[in-house]
């Protein structure tokens, strides 16, 4: 499994979901008597926002109960699979994840969620049909992030023209995402379409805030086009922003060849 490579996307995509299905979930955050399902409900909210906080102990109560309540909920066996994903436990969280699935097939977080695990497990296939699927509902929230998602697997399976179409989906249906526009300024860029690349780079630049990759691709593109004020200003702010990433180290370790 070539599952670090590819942690960085699912664990951020992860923590995206949390927040989402916490956002989904909010409610009283109070148990009410006779009313199992509004119980339920507030079990599952409760879990969440520990397993956000990273109290993994009280989530696991919480959305036990939850289960006790209803073993068959949607809801809360989505949940219960992203706290045994944290966990490690992989069997476990495919377990529930399908199960809420076969509950409801029309619970597109809860396939995003599964498309996101196959993903992290290094199960591209699979992940691009569930992303596939996912991406389908014209009436999901995070449709964008299935297209991206979508878009990643096809990537890694070497289907770039999917994997371009996949992404300007994402844009055209959200013309700020940073993640859909830092994916194709790399994308064009492994394709040494660097006139384009940098259009893409320009975008991201004006809806997020930097990160190590986009200041590497900066400073490669910038490197491309001969452009060396442009190169020292990506350098400075990846030593100055992000000492400590991946990508600062590797530059680091550069320049220390390169003066030897």
């Amino acid at each position: 499994m070539q599952i670090g490579k590819f942690g960085k996307f699912g664990k951020l995509t992860l923590m995206a979901s949390l927040l989402l299905l916490q956002a989904c979930s909010s409610g009283s955050g109070l148990t009410v008597r006779g009313d199992p399902e509004r119980a339920l409900d507030n079990y599952v909210e409760l879990g969440l926002n520990y397993l956000a906080d990273g109290n993994r102990d009280q989530a696991r109560l919480n959305l036990l109960r939850a289960l006790e309540i209803d073993s068959d909920s949607t809801i809360a066996n989505n949940a219960i699979a992203l706290l045994y994903q944290i966990d490690g436990e992989f069997d476990l969280a495919e377990t529930h994840f399908r199960k809420a699935l076969r509950e409801d097939r029309n619970f597109t977080q809860g396939r995003n969620n599964y498309a996101r695990f196959l993903y992290m497990q290094g199960r591209f296939r699979e992940a691009r049909d569930q992303y596939e699927l996912a991406s389908n509902d014209v009436n999901y929230r995070l449709r964008p992030e299935s297209f991206i998602g979508l878009a990643m697997t096809e990537k890694v399976l070497g289907n770039t023209d999917e994997a371009e179409a996949a992404l300007l989906r994402a844009l055209t249906l959200s013309p700020r995402s940073g993640s859909a526009a830092l994916e194709l300024t790399q994308l064009k860029y492994d394709q040494s379409d660097y006139v384009t690349a940098k259009s893409y780079l320009d975008r991201f630049e004006a809806t997020s805030p930097s990160s190590p990759r986009s200041l590497e691709l900066g400073m490669q593109l910038a490197e491309q086009f001969g452009d060396n004020e442009a190169y020292e200003t990506y350098t400075m702010a990846l030593k100055n922003m992000f000492p400590n990433s991946r990508e600062a180290r590797e530059l680091q370790l550069r320049e220390q060849q390169e003066a030897n």
